[in-house]
């Protein structure tokens, strides 16, 4: 998460320090072909987000000094292609990717009371053993009453339901059909 943080500052930071040429470019009066022209920076800037997004995701990049001479790297290409007028919309895209990231890799622990959030953390760490809770998620716990005992883990895309109210829905299910 401190990478993260990092970087989130690091990008407002290049973002910031424009060229005067950039922000001539940027205060240029509309045109008709404006609106094609807009979408295809927004574009553009949405891909380089996240090809550095990526690139900082990888495996060669350890530590801070790491990130940042990818960070570096990534603006010498940028300047290179002649793109510097997009910085401000690719800071604007990496957070969103930050954002969507961040979403993406929450779990959910829901049990019924307070008290039993730890009675059943060794749930969720065997479902993390076996890695089907995501390595890097971050855990959030919820208390919900509705569910009467046990827990519920949740991600992105996968729930286990080890809730009280579960059996107990299906055990009367049995007994009234």
């Amino acid at each position: 998460m401190k990478l993260s943080a990092v970087l989130r500052v690091s990008v407002r930071k290049c973002c910031k320090k424009l060229s005067a040429r950039s922000r001539a470019w940027l205060s240029f009066p509309q045109k008709k072909s404006f609106d094609r022209e807009r979408l295809s920076n927004n574009m553009k800037a949405s891909w380089y987000a996240e090809a550095l997004y990526r690139a900082l995701q990888g495996e060669k990049v350890i530590s801070e000094g790491d990130s940042k001479k990818v960070f570096v790297r990534f603006k010498k290409v940028i300047s290179a292609r002649g793109h510097d007028r997009l910085l401000p919309l690719i800071g604007r895209e990496f957070e969103k990717i930050i954002t969507r990231e961040n979403k993406n890799n929450e779990v959910v622990l829901i049990t019924a009371d307070s008290k039993s959030k730890s009675k059943w953390m060794h749930a969720y760490d065997h479902y993390k053993k076996e890695k089907i809770i995501p390595k890097g998620s971050v855990c959030r716990e919820v208390v919900d009453e509705s569910i009467i005992g046990g827990f519920q883990i949740r991600t992105k895309d996968t729930l286990i339901d080890g809730t009280y109210k579960k059996s107990l829905v299906e055990l009367y299910r049995k007994i009234t059909s």
